[in-house]
């Protein structure tokens, strides 16, 4: 898929020099893929904003989670202090807003 290789590339080119990268927070991107996909390729917990795959609440997805709106993201971190450990990992237990 090309927009995954330019998301992928993008990623590749940011995370360089940020070594503690952990995180990638996006939307699923066309035919549910995107932004997941070039997260998951580079071992990053997924936080998806997406309405529909987060309905009627907060879902776990391969990897991460999908939260329908910003407000939810903002109480995934308030309730997830080890979301700034740059030791985080993708395997990492969370608590869902």
């Amino acid at each position: 898929m090309v927009v995954h290789r330019v998301q992928k590339d993008r990623l590749d080119d940011l995370t360089d020099g940020f070594d503690q990268v952990t995180i990638g927070i996006g939307n699923p991107g066309g035919r549910g893929k995107g932004d997941h996909e070039a997260y998951r390729k580079r071992k990053l917990l997924t936080i998806l904003i997406d309405p529909e795959t987060a309905e009627p609440g907060p879902t776990t997805i391969k990897r991460g989670v999908a939260l329908p709106d910003w407000q939810s993201v903002r109480r995934l971190f308030a309730e997830n202090p080890a979301l700034y450990d740059p030791d985080l990992s993708y395997k990492s237990e969370l608590t869902l807003p």
